[in-house]
C-alpha cells in the first residue's frame, strides 16, 4: 500500500478529488470498477483495487471535513470475469468492501 500512498498519481488524484468536492458537484456514493483483474495474476491488479479503496476513503474524509458528510459509506462495485472465489472473498473483507458481483447487484436494483 505504501507504493500507492507515496505515489505522484495518488497525490494528483486526491488534489483532483478535493477540487471536485469544493466545486459542489454531486456527491459520489458509488464507485464502479470493471476489468481490474484477478488479485493473483498481477501486481497492477492489486494496486488498482488498493487505489479504489483509498479513493473511497479520501472522498468520505473530504466530505466530512467540508461539512458534507455522506449518509452511508461509499459502495464499491467490481466486475471481472477472471475473479476467483478467493478474490471475491478477499475483496469483501477490505476496509472499504468491494462487492465483486456488479451485474447481480445492478439486476437486483432494477
Amino acid at each position: 500500500m505504501a507504493l500507492w500512498d507515496d505515489s505522484v498519481e495518488q497525490k494528483y488524484v486526491f488534489r483532483s478529488l478535493r477540487k471536485m468536492v469544493l466545486s459542489n458537484a454531486a456527491q459520489i456514493t458509488n464507485i464502479i470498477c470493471i476489468g481490474h483483474g484477478s488479485l493473483r495474476r498481477s501486481p497492477d491488479s492489486m494496486m488498482q483495487h488498493i487505489a479504489v479503496g483509498s479513493i473511497a476513503k479520501e472522498l468520505s474524509r473530504l466530505y466530512e471535513e467540508l461539512g458534507k458528510p455522506l449518509q452511508e459509506q461509499i459502495t464499491i462495485l467490481a466486475q471481472d470475469p477472471s475473479y476467483t472465489e478467493n478474490d471475491k472473498d478477499l475483496l469483501a473483507r477490505l476496509p472499504v468492501p468491494v462487492y465483486a458481483c456488479l451485474f447481480a447487484m445492478v439486476l437486483m436494483a432494477t
